[in-house]
């Protein structure tokens, strides 16, 4: 039986995947803006979200559940659905099966709903991942910026997934009509990133090895240039598609604009905390050897130029903000 909380006027958007790492800070930018989301997730765990818990509504469902999922959306004047909901690569690599069935059969059944239920517009979160390694211009040293028309060339069964949701989410568009916009992420980073993205969260573990005090060492790959993007900026962008007027295009890259090391977060960590001890080692990532992880610098002309995307958050504001965070909700990552 679906789970239904909080009082008021539920909006016309419904979020899926909202209380994870991404997904919250969606949600609170959707909240910011005055909007009182429905949010669908597998299980109510409010840990990222205790500040605005009262600001929006719940439905404890499975996004590859056809009737609860197409319960959830009938008759509530649903017109636009974020899909933020996804397994994660560690699940994707050690269960490929099950990661297939989450992250694809799970935008499958999102988009066939959307178009059964008359839902207008659907955005997907997709992944540089599906992108796959970059080399060549893309690549180190020149990093020229990525554009959404380059092939997808996935190195990992996460990045597959991605790929495959977007060419569905493409069919549907040009078959239906449903207006579909996938958003690629390039490296993303915030609080609850470390404990539930694993191999992903190598940012995270500077950071807040500086707001715990504790020691880290990393041994080699601080000089690899990165695109780091904060999660505030990743919901400033769901919510400039959402309150669009014009027709999207199907997919927009979402970055920085800029390219890091993590030689560089340290030394912002150690500024704001200069006596935690971080060792940050020299030298390129082994590109060819690292996952579902791609290096480079993605371009966000599209994104600024249709539905006026910019980034707020440099890396010292995107780290200052993670940390008033991570204070916020009480998070605590220091054991």
């Amino acid at each position: 039986m679906a789970e239904v909380s909080g009082a008021g006027k539920r909006s016309d958007v419904l979020i899926t995947g909202a209380l994870g790492a991404i997904g919250s800070y969606v949600l609170k930018r959707f909240i910011s803006e005055g909007v009182r989301p429905l949010v669908y997730d597998i299980r109510k765990d409010l840990t990222l979200v205790k500040n605005v818990e009262d600001n929006f509504d719940f439905v404890e469902g499975d996004v590859t559940d056809e009737k609860m999922f197409g319960r959830a959306i009938e008759d509530k004047n649903i017109t636009c659905i974020v899909h933020m909901s996804s397994a994660l690569g560690k699940v994707c690599e050690s269960e490929p099966k099950v990661g297939w069935h989450i992250n694809v059969d799970g935008t499958l059944n999102v988009l066939e709903n959307a178009r059964k239920h008359g839902v207008k517009k659907v955005l997907y979160a997709s992944s540089k991942a599906s992108l796959g390694h970059l080399t060549g211009e893309f690549g180190h040293p020149t990093f020229k910026p990525v554009g959404e028309d380059h092939p997808f060339r996935p190195e990992s069964f996460y990045g597959a997934t991605k790929g495959a949701s977007e060419l569905l989410g493409r069919q549907y568009k040009r078959e239906f009509g449903l207006e579909f916009a996938a958003f690629r992420f390039a490296s993303t980073y915030g609080p609850g990133k470390m404990s539930r993205h694993g191999v992903a969260s190598g940012i995270s573990k500077i950071i807040e090895a500086g707001i715990f005090n504790r020691p880290l060492a990393i041994k080699s790959g601080g000089d690899q240039k990165n695109d780091y993007v904060y999660n505030g900026d990743l919901g400033k962008a769901i919510y400039l598609a959402y309150k669009a007027s014009s027709k999207l295009s199907t997919a927009y890259n979402i970055g920085s604009g800029e390219l890091h090391t993590l030689k560089d977060v340290a030394e912002i960590v150690r500024e704001r905390h200069p006596a935690v001890d971080i060792d940050i080692g020299p030298g390129l990532v082994d590109v060819a050897n690292a996952g579902e992880l791609s290096y480079g610098l993605m371009d966000i002309a599209r994104a600024k130029r249709e539905i006026g995307y910019q980034p707020a958050f440099n890396l010292a504001d995107g780290i200052a903000d993670y940390e008033k965070t991570v204070a916020s909700v009480g998070l605590d990552h220091s054991v």
